[in-house]
């Protein structure tokens, strides 16, 4: 599941989340047991980056995700090592 938190504000509000992905998983068939998420550089410099995930699945496949953050659409599992 994917939150995001709106912190643009007014000052004295609270920061509110919400959900992305129309509220699915980003990937339902697989239990993972470990990830990292860095925000990349990539894209428009008005635009923050993407999102990257490296996931290890629990049946030892080491996944990549990415979301675009122009459109906030997730793409992949891509494996890329298994272990």
């Amino acid at each position: 599941m994917h939150y995001v938190r709106d912190n643009d504000v007014p000052e004295g509000q609270e920061p509110k989340w919400h959900k992305e992905n129309e509220g699915r998983p980003i990937d339902p068939t697989r239990r993972y047991v470990a990830l990292s998420l860095i925000q990349s550089n990539f894209g428009h410099p008005s635009n923050p980056g993407n999102l990257e995930v490296a996931a290890l699945s629990s049946d030892g496949l080491l996944l990549h995700f990415w979301m675009d953050s122009s459109t906030k659409i997730w793409d992949g599992p891509y494996d890329f090592a298994s272990f």
